[in-house]
């Protein structure tokens, strides 16, 4: 729970440096920005291939942005676990553009994202074989039946 800024910055110099470092597991530390992450995504996010926020509280949206790509190749990421974050349907947006070789994506109790969330998510997330909704109420059975091919049948 204390791990801090400057520990997420050791990690992103870890990562430019070791290409051999593949997962990270920040898993409910409260010390570390979102300007911390942004920075160990954008940059050094490529050789991650596992990442885990789960009840990272005082991450939000903001520090997802660092998924984002803006026209670069996509980020290596293959599971991303996300649970309990106070994130909405745009950090969807930048998952679904940033990491297209996602193959497992946890959202657990994720209140603020809805069924756009799942559209999004079909549709730049192509190669994902697990999606965990539990507790996340704004998901519908509409949005579950667009998400899935041929609209769940």
């Amino acid at each position: 729970q204390h791990f801090k800024d400057k520990g997420c910055v050791a990690v992103h110099m870890c990562c430019k440096v070791n290409k051999n470092l593949r997962a990270i597991d920040f898993s409910g530390s409260r010390c570390f920005s979102n300007e911390a992450l942004i920075q160990l995504l954008s940059d050094g996010g490529g050789v991650l291939t596992d990442i885990t926020l789960t009840r990272c509280t005082q991450i939000n949206d903001l520090g997802l942005m660092g998924l984002r790509r803006f026209g670069k190749a996509s980020t290596n990421c293959k599971n991303l676990r996300i649970s309990g974050l106070p994130i909405h349907d745009s950090s969807m947006t930048w998952i679904a553009e940033g990491c297209k070789k996602l193959e497992l994506l946890d959202l657990q109790h994720t209140h603020g994202i809805t069924d756009a969330s799942l559209s999004y998510l079909a549709q730049g997330c192509t190669r994902l074989k697990t999606l965990v909704l539990k507790g996340c109420s704004s998901i519908s059975n509409v949005g579950l039946a667009n998400f899935l091919p041929e609209g769940g049948k």
